[in-house]
């Protein structure tokens, strides 16, 4: 099994609790570059993170809540849709506020990075994985396949029989269930930045509805890009 998981799967994992339960538990977690996972409860003005730990606070801060938020690929609402859901994240510094109190800085957009450039884009047409519906629309479902990266199931892809819409087969949030990775010449969107021999991938909710839909439309024909179908 990979250990680059869909959001959700790792935060009662006994491995997960134990990194988070203490400060040198976290100390040590953060010298590995360990992914964590725990819940966002909080979303400032700023659109900083606050994440749920037993031994101090956490903090993602607003540019490491995502991959693309920092170049403006990806839309806020990445990061203020995490309220009161996991998110995954490595610990990038410890340290004692102005009022006493240890923070951990946390990095989902490290974490995710990590993913890409080790699990995702080493994928080959076939291969089957684990993934978790997060929403659907009309033209077909999305599904996190790691640290909260996300891949367009479109509608076509999902029954064999002929459905008028995803939620005929999968509700979002959904329990992980396996997929069958293949490659397709289509495009979901702004990407992040995952150039491989196969796909370009969609961080949500990047884009509003209309505009994934035309934006899988104007891709030339020449580029690759993830889709998936269910197995």
């Amino acid at each position: 099994m990979t250990s680059f998981l869909p959001e959700g799967k790792r935060i009662h994992t006994a491995e997960n609790t134990a990194a988070l339960s203490t400060y040198e538990g976290m100390a040590a977690a953060m010298e590995r570059s360990q992914i964590l996972e725990a819940r966002a409860v909080l979303c400032d003005r700023g659109h900083n993170l606050s994440v749920e730990l037993p031994a101090m606070r956490g903090i993602i801060p607003r540019e490491e809540g995502a991959l693309g938020i920092r170049e403006g690929t990806v839309r806020d609402i990445a990061v203020i849709s995490r309220v009161g859901r996991a998110v995954c994240f490595v610990i990038t510094d410890i340290f004692t506020d102005e009022q006493g109190r240890r923070t951990a800085l946390l990095s989902r957009a490290a974490a995710q990075q990590r993913c890409v450039d080790g699990y995702i884009s080493r994928l080959c047409a076939g291969d089957v994985i684990q993934a978790r519906v997060t929403h659907t629309e009309a033209f077909g479902a999305f599904c996190d396949i790691g640290c909260g990266v996300v891949a367009l199931m479109p509608i076509d892809t999902i029954s064999v029989s002929r459905i008028e819409h995803p939620v005929a087969k999968h509700w979002a949030n959904d329990r992980p269930f396996d997929m069958r990775h293949v490659e397709q010449p289509v495009y979901f969107g702004a990407c992040s930045s995952v150039s491989v021999p196969a796909p370009s991938l969609v961080s949500p909710p990047m884009l509003d509805s209309a505009s994934a839909f035309v934006h899988v439309q104007d891709k030339p024909p020449s580029s690759n890009a993830i889709a998936l179908c269910e197995f």
